[in-house]
């Protein structure tokens, strides 16, 4: 999956692993590094039973995509979306001038073939922002579409501290709706209040519930102050 960044590298699936990554691989994954005994104790079993109830919701599927889709998903909520989310509610409680944006556009010919799960990933949006001319990847009608927005969007933040363009209004986040966000898209962009809601309210409470070790943050916290939605 990743090559460079040692943080990200580590997590990385073989080329030949991906035809027959399986439930046994999630789960392993799971209990040997997510939330082992180590970090949970006695309480190892429960944690990873809520882990593997909550991302597994269809547990009869029997098709490697799908496992790989969910290996990405519990990554990128414990590396990148519940740690932002955390971080944007806070800085909107005090009064922040935040912007949130969830970029769900991604050309498909980016991925090599052998890719099968594929989304938005991260640091793609630089291709928008500083496009390589000598990418591989030819730019089509869309793609120009989201790098002018983007371009756009950027230039006025920077200038007037406003991303907001004359096709669509962004919103700041305010301590009354701090998950108020705007969802990059093929065609339009669209204002959303609730921002991956449900794997919030699940991290918040597997953390508050089990706190001796904070899987979002790495580190062991005896002492959690409950946190309010």
């Amino acid at each position: 999956m990743h090559n460079r960044n040692t943080s990200l590298a580590q997590f990385a699936i073989p080329w030949q692993k991906f035809e027959t990554y399986g439930k046994a691989d999630f789960t392993n994954f799971v209990r040997n590094v997510v939330a082992n005994e180590a970090h949970f104790g006695a309480k190892a079993t429960k944690v990873q039973t809520e882990i593997l109830d909550h991302y597994l919701v269809n547990k009869t599927a029997n098709d490697s995509n799908f496992y790989l889709q969910k290996y990405t998903q519990l990554l990128s909520d414990i590396q990148f979306n519940i740690p932002i989310i955390w971080e944007s509610r806070i800085k909107a409680q005090f009064q922040w001038p935040l912007f949130l944006y969830l970029n769900t556009y991604f050309n498909e010919k980016v991925f090599p073939e052998q890719v099968k799960v594929r989304a938005n990933f991260h640091s793609n949006d630089h291709n928008y922002l500083f496009r390589k001319e000598n990418s591989s990847v030819q730019f089509n009608v869309q793609d120009r579409a989201i790098e002018d927005f983007l371009v756009r969007s950027t230039v006025n933040f920077v200038n007037k501290g406003n991303p907001s363009t004359k096709e669509i209004i962004w919103p700041v986040t305010t301590p009354e709706i701090p998950m108020r966000y705007l969802k990059i898209k093929e065609n339009r962009p669209e204002v959303a209040d609730l921002l991956m809601l449900d794997r919030l309210k699940f991290w918040l409470t597997l953390v508050e519930t089990y706190p001796t070790y904070n899987i979002i943050r790495g580190t062991a916290h005896p002492e959690y102050r409950h946190q309010e939605l």
